[in-house]
């Protein structure tokens, strides 16, 4: 069962399945690689690009190694760097496994050494305040443990307790789609996927208009936004990254695809993430100035990149909905 603004569908509406399809079958593993781009236009404003992101996401949790296992310990090294480059500017605060907070203190390309986050520095003596002569008590993360650690503010790279993990059940409601999930990824968090919108709290009113979308397997319900785990529990599991259009310049270029949420994210993640595949998703009563924009980009494009006319979903596409598809040359 489907739900959208309070109607219930017993079958899923064909353009929501087509949606979820298109991310279901957008081709990962390629050779040689070549970039490609994609546009889906609709006929009205709809939760398409979060259903094909949807897609993409049952399609990563039926793949080997689709976690952040691998490279967990660099990216922690280099935000460790920024951080003692500048602590102003970077979140150098790191919880462990336990839930203990510790600061990033130093450490090298095999090593990054951290404190207790409340240890202080500076202690008060006889009116003085002089440097703490009790030194911090350090912890250190390596490769092997890396696992155990995760930024604040962000998702678990890893849980153990099997009653956190996300349930199977909630992405099996597609014939042919979800049948091969690897238990392993329900318990393990996944960047590689990346949803560009326009809100960002739980409370906005984009995110509210993806979580109001429900589906009903059996007697278990669940909302469009809890199986894109866009706000997961503390030491949940996230299997997707979001981004505000406004904020991808924050963003590092480690997402093999970026879903792109409207004409004006669409035009904003092409020059950012260069070395990521970028599927756009806009509808047609968008501004003009919006839709001239991506006309402008598409015939600049055509230069660099040939048309995959050939590519098609799993199924027929609505007649109100189309496609364009391009790869480098």
């Amino acid at each position: 069962m489907y739900t959208e603004n309070g109607q219930q569908y017993e079958e899923l509406p064909k353009w929501v399945l087509s949606m979820i399809l298109q991310g279901y079958t957008w081709e990962r593993e390629r050779t040689p690689w070549k970039r490609r781009i994609g546009l889906v236009s609709m006929p009205c404003k709809s939760v398409a690009a979060p259903l094909v992101a949807l897609g993409a996401l049952i399609r990563d949790l039926e793949r080997e190694k689709a976690d952040n296992i691998n490279g967990h310990f660099n990216a922690l090294c280099r935000t460790r760097d920024s951080y003692l480059e500048n602590a102003t500017i970077t979140n150098g605060i790191v919880i462990d496994s336990r839930g203990n907070k510790c600061e990033f203190y130093g450490g090298d390309e095999n090593e990054i050494t951290v404190i207790n986050a409340n240890y202080k520095k500076s202690v008060r003596r006889k009116g003085r305040v002089i440097p703490n002569p009790n030194g911090p008590c350090k912890s250190f993360i390596t490769s092997d443990n890396a696992r155990q650690w995760r930024l604040q503010g962000a998702s678990a790279i890893e849980i153990n307790q099997a009653g956190n993990a996300l349930n199977r059940k909630g992405y099996q409601f597609i014939h042919g789609c979800g049948s091969s999930i690897l238990s392993e990824n329900l318990q393990r968090s996944y960047t590689g996927l990346l949803l560009v919108g326009d809100g960002e709290g739980k409370d906005t009113a984009y995110m509210k208009e993806i979580y109001a979308i429900g589906f009903q397997i059996e007697k278990y319900k669940v909302s469009l936004g809890d199986l894109l785990t866009l706000h997961p529990p503390i030491n949940g599991v996230t299997r997707i990254a979001f981004s505000n259009k406004q904020k991808i310049d924050h963003r590092r270029n480690e997402h093999y695809l970026v879903i792109a949420d409207g004409a004006s994210a669409f035009t904003r993640c092409l020059p950012q993430f260069r070395n990521s595949d970028v599927l756009g998703v806009y509808s047609r009563d968008e501004p003009i100035e919006n839709l001239m924009n991506i006309t402008s980009m598409l015939g600049e494009l055509g230069r660099y990149y040939t048309d995959q006319k050939d590519r098609t979903s799993m199924k027929p596409l609505p007649q109100s909905i189309a496609t364009w598809f391009l790869e480098g040359r």
